[in-house]
């Protein structure tokens, strides 16, 4: 007997690798499970509304894969059966207009060409597939379009089996319009349920059983009360129990259907103008809908969360609510375009409300001219608008938009009118404003400040601000500080306003408030003090010694009750001073060091574990406390620099990852004690020098001679790591010139300035020549001459280039170095007076130019000093 050949067909692969797709534990939706139904009982031959012979044909399958031992098709019947048993629940409908007494019946079933073919249910958005004429529910049609792409199939049309060429959908308004008028012809059905008390029942329900009863059946309950909803008496009866609350609480719901209905019912309620407010009321309602408005992932609620909010924003007392939710177009609308009293409300709200960095970008950016023109309207609309102003301007950000916008001219005219032109209140807050801009540097530099085009950092600005600090308030004292502080701070104004201030004896008005019983007061007096003083130390020294107050700023500083803040900058002033040896001595005496030392190695302890609340401004005034100590040549206070081994203390700093003004301070450090070094090991050496008595040549005969020490190359002498402050000896030369390629201009400065040390004497640096090089210190300093542009560091690069090339051997190394002598004409070329000097005699040692006057290398070798 022949084989039978058995064709499969086209319909049949496709269910067949429908099934497999589905027989991967892959979630699917009622639209692709109808769909699949649909194509199985085309391939079958029936009529998919044939529920029975369908289920008799899986229950023959059923039969026939009983004995099979393939898991694969064990599981594609398990899916069919799951998929055709969720299909089987159909709704009830009706096959024609049905005409019943509503008295008597209490639902009304839909019509089945309201019906999605995919989901069962009542279609909201009809839409005819173009090609094959059938109508469908135009998220489940594009649902299983998505779904045949994904399977990498061609798209079919599920109730025709059509394969499809093109997608197009084409809205099915007349079936659309049928829909919805049906829906609304009978309203008498919502008074037998309002009547009925069923709107508070399912109210209660929710309340009561919420989290019991299932999302499901809470979407069902939301469905319902979304329909009783256009009844006006049944919508109050669900405001009055609470439906509003029970809705918001949906919006959190996992369940796309349970969030829907939710936002239908408060879309229905948001059309009252008294019920947004109750909804706006509710707790976490705007933040909630503000969400589903800014997610477009899901269209159907972000439309639905939109139209919401915006029926809510259509009312005044809803604006505040809505903007601390997040929501500011409401309230930026009425700033710009409101009338002048609205106007006045909207700056008062921004004023008093506590606003994220984000919201105070975005309302200076969209407000802030509206804003800056209302400082010129009467005092009730200054006092909002400043208040709004300030309130921006605590966003660093914000100082160059609003300083772009002329804040400033208009600010200084309230903070410089006279009391009968404005209160101090007023004045008080223009004053913390400009405080808060100018604290920010790089943009109001350049910017005018008042009306006349002064700059914040001229001479009448400052001399104004300084007068100003005779007024009696203390906030409005602290704000002035404030602000002279943040003119002080800036790189570009730093200098002309300590020019202006020491020009007005301001020091003198200054330095009382760093007494102040007010602690903002004090606190801005001591900031400001410590600015200055690196500019105008000689005269904060001179006005703290009139006034006797060193003693009293060294007392403050080892006071433990003090504020750390406060304390920290007091560091930092001391540390600035230019203070003779014999104040180190007397005034910061011996117990400040050991204090100081002590705190160092605290903060070093703590902040190589977890991070450290160690101030990073108290450890730079402490380094620059000990600058005072390694300066000094005062014998006792050597020795405690020795004892407490301070060489080790800067070389920590320098390799702790420190910040780059702690580096800067540790290097210069080093640089003072490579600088006492030749003293100390000078002292050192007469010291230990043996007494030449008679006993000698016995001591000699009875026992052996001691091996001779071995010399530093530096300093021809015995040179101790701990006690020598020996540059070499401490191992200190490689960490700095690995501090020579830090990212901050003033370190490397610092560094190749510690580095110099080394080279000041001719014959120590020929005796050190080689040690030197095998340490890499001749090619890092040429490196970075080559690298380093016109200015500073390149002056004091090529000055130390220059004391190497005094020596002969070191001129060999580098006679042939090309890009050395192309860096050196440059500077010669480009240079200020001293870099051109420099470059012209290192040129000269190269033998690249003539001498003049005769100068050379050889004329210039150092000699062996006298010891």
């Amino acid at each position: 007997m022949r084989n039978a050949e058995l064709k499969v067909t086209e319909s049949e692969e496709r269910v067949y690798c429908t099934l497999q797709k589905m027989a991967e534990v892959r979630e699917t939706s009622k639209a692709v499970q109808s769909a699949i139904i649909m194509d199985l009982a085309r391939a079958l031959g029936m009529n998919s509304a044939n529920y029975s012979k369908l289920a008799e044909q899986i229950k023959l399958l059923r039969s026939d894969l009983l004995a099979s031992s393939t898991v694969e098709e064990r599981k594609i019947l398990m899916s069919l059966e799951k998929i055709f048993d969720s299909w089987s629940m159909e709704p009830r409908i009706s096959d024609k207009k049905l005409d019943v007494d509503f008295e008597e019946d209490a639902q009304i079933p839909p019509f089945r060409n309201f019906l999605c073919p995919l989901t069962k249910e009542v279609m909201k958005d009809p839409v005819t597939v173009c090609e094959s004429s059938q109508t469908y529910e135009r998220t489940a049609i594009k649902y299983w379009f998505d779904r045949c792409l994904e399977d990498g199939r061609d798209p079919t049309c599920p109730i025709t089996g059509q394969v499809l060429n093109k997608l197009d959908l084409k809205p099915n308004i007349g079936l659309k319009g049928a829909i919805e008028e049906i829906s609304e012809e009978y309203p008498e059905i919502r008074y037998k349920v309002r009547n009925a008390g069923i709107v508070g029942m399912v109210v209660r329900m929710l309340k009561d059983q919420s989290k019991r009863v299932g999302s499901q059946i809470r979407c069902k309950a939301l469905m319902a009360m979304y329909s009783m909803a256009k009844d006006d008496e049944s919508k109050l009866i669900m405001l009055e129990e609470g439906m509003t609350r029970l809705a918001i609480r949906s919006l959190t719901a996992s369940l796309e259907k349970e969030r829907e209905y939710a936002l239908r019912l408060l879309l229905e309620f948001s059309y009252v103008e008294g019920y947004c407010r109750k909804i706006a009321l509710e707790k976490g309602a705007l933040v909630l809908l503000s969400s589903l408005a800014g997610n477009v992932e899901y269209p159907v609620l972000y439309n639905l969360a939109e139209e919401i909010l915006a029926n809510i924003e259509k009312v005044e007392d809803n604006v505040e609510y809505l903007a601390m939710a997040g929501r500011y177009q409401p309230l930026l609308t009425r700033l710009c375009r409101g009338t002048e009293n609205v106007q006045m409300e909207m700056a008062s709200l921004v004023g008093k409300m506590t606003l994220t960095n984000s919201a105070k970008d975005y309302i200076a950016r969209k407000g802030g001219q509206i804003l800056v023109n209302m400082l010129s309207s009467n005092l009730e609309g200054k006092a909002s608008c400043l208040q709004a102003l300030y309130n921006l301007s605590t966003l660093d950000d914000n100082a160059t938009i609003l300083v772009d916008l002329g804040v400033l001219p208009a600010l200084t005219n309230i903070l410089f009118a006279t009391q009968e032109d404005g209160s101090s209140y007023l004045r008080q807050l223009a004053a913390s404003t400009i405080a808060n801009i100018v604290s920010n540097s790089g943009h109001w530099e350049l910017s005018s400040a008042d009306m006349e085009g002064n700059q914040m950092q001229s001479e009448f600005i400052i001399h104004r601000l300084t007068d100003l600090l005779s007024e009696s308030s203390c906030t409005y004292q602290a704000a002035i500080l404030h602000i002279l502080c943040g003119i002080a701070s800036s790189p570009q104004a730093s200098d002309l306003a300590a020019t202006h201030l020491r020009g007005v004896n301001a020091i003198t008005i200054i330095l009382p408030y760093i007494e102040h019983e007010e602690p903002s007061c004090r606190s801005h007096a001591l900031r400001l003090a410590c600015l200055l003083a690196k500019k105008l130390g000689q005269v904060i020294l001179e006005e703290l010694r009139t006034s006797n107050k060193l003693p009293l700023m060294k007392e403050k500083l080892l006071d433990s009750e003090c504020p750390l803040a406060e304390r920290s900058e007091i560091a930092c002033i001391l540390a600035e001073l230019p203070l003779a040896d014999v104040e180190v001595k007397e005034v910061l005496g011996m117990n400040l060091l050991q204090w100081a030392v002590s705190n160092i190695k605290e903060q070093l302890s703590t902040s190589s574990g977890k991070q450290s609340k160690f101030p990073r401004i108290m450890l730079q005034g402490l380094l620059g406390l000990l600058l005072h100590y390694t300066r000094s040549q005062d014998r006792e206070i050597v020795k405690l620099v020795q004892d407490n081994n301070f060489m080790n203390i800067f070389l920590e700093q320098i390799s702790n990852r420190s910040h780059e003004r702690a580096k800067q301070l540790a290097a210069l450090g080093l640089k003072y004690l490579s600088n006492s070094s030749t003293v100390i090991i000078s002292t050192s050496d007469s010291e230990s020098q043996p007494s030449h008595g008679f006993c000698i040549p016995f001591t000699l005969l009875c026992r052996k001679v001691p091996m001779a020490p071995t010399l530093c190359p530096l300093h021809s002498a015995v040179c101790k790591s701990d006690s020598s402050f020996c540059l070499l000896k401490g191992n200190a030369i490689k960490p700095l010139i690995d501090l020579m390629n830090d990212e901050s201009t003033q370190v490397q400065i610092a560094a190749v300035e510690a580095l110099s040390t080394l080279v000041s004497d001719a014959y120590s640096l020929k005796n050190a020549s080689e040690e030197l090089e095998q340490l890499g210190l001749f090619d890092a300093v040429i490196s970075l001459f080559k690298a380093v542009r016109p200015g500073e560091l390149q002056e004091r690069v090529i000055s130390m280039v220059d004391r190497l090339f005094r020596v002969e051997g070191i001129v060999q190394l580098y006679s042939t170095d090309q890009d050395l002598v192309r860096a050196l004409v440059e500077a010669l070329r480009l240079g200020n007076m001293k870099t051109k000097r420099h470059a012209q005699d290192v040129l000269t040692n190269l033998r690249q130019i003539s001498g003049v006057g005769g100068k050379n290398s050889s004329n210039s070798r150092g000699k062996k000093p006298n010891r």
